[in-house]
């Protein structure tokens, strides 16, 4: 019994987890999926413990992937004790959890997986299970390109591009290109699994391969093309025999793309096709677009990484440290963002955990590498699975390279890794058996199962968490300000640990307060931003609500002290984010008024470097100019935007009174 909880659960994280979405929260994607994948491991564990229990031992099958799993947990672990904010690396970031939790639950699927996945009745009902999922996922991602959605409409991101279920066109684009190397592979091969035909397998390529076009992602697309490569080398001769579907599929494929584009009118298939047809004529231009923001984040996380060598940041802290790395370039493509991935995996490993970590996740995949050659020398029945299984690993690997590890893709290629362990072992391995001996098994298995549901309940917390923020975010939309307020007080206190809850909680307080001229409320909204920032000081978005907070509180109160903290609380969302406008912006706008006009000039100049175009910070520029008796520069600057803007009557005012004030000299 608990044998078959134990392989279901493996199932599940491979085959449903991507699956995995709740309209109700904020967070439609990736907390749920991080949810479901903690109360499977929470049910695996709890089994595992109890088949050991009863049997009086502790039996563990020798695989060669043992070794790295266990080195990858210490290490992963090591690195968030000695990370410069171990709570982040615990909690995870927002919308990400790629947490030490999550790596820890990785480790934990792909061991069981090593242990139970080795019977060719398991493999093929996990790979059966995991096709239906595909055609769900793609099935969704394709109606979302025709405009049909179950979000609603202010949750809809990337607009003419699909996401599916995994919440992002990138991470969508990763898993179908995980999944059609296996698909092509049991297309080629003669062999049933449970409730899938031929001809099933066949209209799942055509909507994976339509799927992937709707995405618009080319790393996805190129990572296809590499796992493909990979299933034709082992299927050369079968190919021959089958070339003639294989070019059916893609035909058709292509064929349906372009009917789904047609389907949505006239104006909005004209719309995607020449969106699409960008994408594939920019994947060899590197200078500008994404293409360019990629290599930028690269150079950065480079020298993030020769920073801290030996221990990385911790998982998930990324967006704490890398604006201080940011280029220009990067600043410049892309204005106030922070880039939170390296946007390739084995760089992000080295961010997270240093070269240490890197060597281990590398010894994990050589590990996997020769596992699968191993099987394919086999004449064992799994040799067919183990082909497949390898391929779609490839796709995972390639799409890797450009893409983001996300839990929807990741807890299933470490399943797959299992698997690939489990049937490289044989049919009888050999066993380190550790027995033991526990009079009262039924009473300490019932302690446990106990404590598991206790553990399972509390899971549901950040969900709960979440869906009021989801509630507070919509009534502030809609200016329900106290309905706001209550709602995102509610997350706060559901989930005190999560940043992002606490900064809107008191952006709403602020905002209210300054509308109603309530200087408590603003004091309100300063407490609670400051109480994320003692359990993580280093938090930019807080530190820049606590600049802007301050400085309302400051015009509430005409108290010069006070703008000296906002002055502060800009200085350091500066150093920590030197390339970002808002705080630049924010510190300009507080010296202005304070005739600092020298310091004034530096922001605007800087700010001008990063965004040559931002006409109101050239107007204060010209102003601070005019201030301090740079009578050139400014005349220039007030004739340089009314020629871009020859109808703003701020600039003509300004211009005028520039001319009044020289001639009355």
């Amino acid at each position: 019994m608990f044998d078959d909880v134990i392989r279901w659960s493996i199932v599940s994280a491979a085959a449903f987890l991507p699956l995995m979405m709740s309209p109700v929260n904020y967070d439609a994607f990736d907390l749920p999926k991080a949810i479901f994948l903690y109360l499977l491991v929470l049910i695996m564990v709890s089994s595992y413990i109890g088949r050991s229990l009863f049997a009086g031992e502790i039996a563990i099958k020798k695989t060669a992937l043992n070794k790295p799993l266990l080195a990858f947990a210490i290490m992963m672990t090591t690195a968030v004790v000695v990370s410069p904010v171990p709570l982040v690396s615990l909690v995870g970031e927002y919308a990400r959890y790629e947490n030490l939790p999550t790596l820890l639950s990785y480790t934990i699927i792909a061991f069981m997986a090593s242990q139970f996945l080795d019977t060719k009745e398991w493999i093929n009902k996990l790979i059966s299970a995991s096709f239906i999922a595909f055609g769900i996922i793609t099935l969704y991602g394709i109606a979302q390109s025709l405009g049909l959605d179950i979000l609603p409409e202010s949750m809809r991101l990337f607009e003419g591009r699909s996401r599916s279920t995994m919440g992002n066109p990138v991470f969508f684009g990763g898993y179908v290109a995980m999944m059609t190397p296996l698909l092509l592979h049991y297309l080629l091969r003669d062999e049933r699994l449970p409730f899938i035909s031929k001809p099933l397998i066949t209209l799942l390529l055509m909507m994976g391969f339509a799927g992937a076009i709707f995405s618009q992602t080319r790393g996805a697309w190129l990572a296809m093309a590499i796992g493909a490569i990979v299933v034709v080398v082992f299927h050369r001769e079968r190919l021959l025999k089958a070339a003639g579907n294989v070019a059916a599929i893609l035909i058709v494929g292509f064929a349906l793309t372009l009917v789904l584009i047609s389907i949505s009118g006239q104006q909005q298939a004209a719309k995607q096709f020449n969106e699409i047809t960008e994408r594939v004529v920019s994947a060899a231009d590197i200078s500008q677009g994404t293409a360019a923001s990629r290599i930028e984040i690269w150079k950065s996380s480079v020298e993030m990484i020769a920073v801290r060598p030996l221990a990385g940041y911790g998982p998930d802290q990324m967006y704490l440290w890398s604006p201080a790395f940011k280029t220009l370039k990067k600043a410049q493509i892309e204005k106030n963002t922070i880039p939170d991935r390296t946007h390739n995996e084995f760089l992000q490993v080295a961010v997270n955990s240093g070269f240490p970590g890197l060597l281990v996740f590398l010894w994990i995949i050589s590990a996997i590498v020769l596992m699968s050659a191993r099987s394919f020398k086999s004449n064992s029945d799994l040799k067919g699975p183990a082909i497949g299984i390898t391929a779609a690993l490839v796709g995972y690997i390639a799409q890797g390279l450009f893409g983001v590890a996300v839990i929807g893709l990741t807890a299933p290629a470490f399943v797959m890794g299992g698997i690939v362990a489990a049937i490289a072992a044989g049919k009888d391995p050999q066993r380190h058996i550790i027995p033991f001996k526990i009079k009262r098994d039924i009473e300490v298995f019932t302690l446990v199962a106990v404590l598991a549901s206790v553990v399972a309940i509390f899971a549901f917390r950040p969900l709960i968490a979440d869906a009021n923020y989801l509630n507070g975010v919509t009534k502030a939309g809609s200016g329900l300000r106290e309905q706001a307020i209550a709602a995102l007080s509610q997350a706060v206190s559901l989930n005190p640990y999560q940043a992002q809850y606490r900064r809107d909680l008191a952006v709403a307080l602020v905002e209210k307060g300054q509308l109603n001229e309530d200087s408590r409320l603003v004091v309100s909204g300063i407490s609670v931003l400051e109480e994320g920032l003692r359990k993580n000081p280093h938090d930019i978005d807080l530190i820049l609500a606590t600049a802007t907070a301050y400085r309302v509180y400051a015009a509430l109160t005409n108290d010069m002290t006070i703008v000296s903290q906002a002055e502060n609380y800009y200085s350091l969302a500066i150093r920590k984010n030197p390339l970002s406008t808002n705080p630049r912006r924010g510190m300009l706008g507080l010296l202005m008024p304070l005739e600092k006009y020298d310091e004034a000039i530096e922001q605007a100049v800087i700010i001008l470097q990063i965004d040559p175009n931002d006409a109101d910070v050239k107007l204060r520029l010209a102003q601070a100019y005019e201030k301090t008796g740079r009578a050139g520069k400014a005349r220039r600057l007030y004739k340089e935007l009314l020629a871009i803007y020859p109808d703003r009557s701020d600039l003509k005012e300004s211009l005028e009174l520039y001319e009044r004030a020289k001639a009355a000299e």
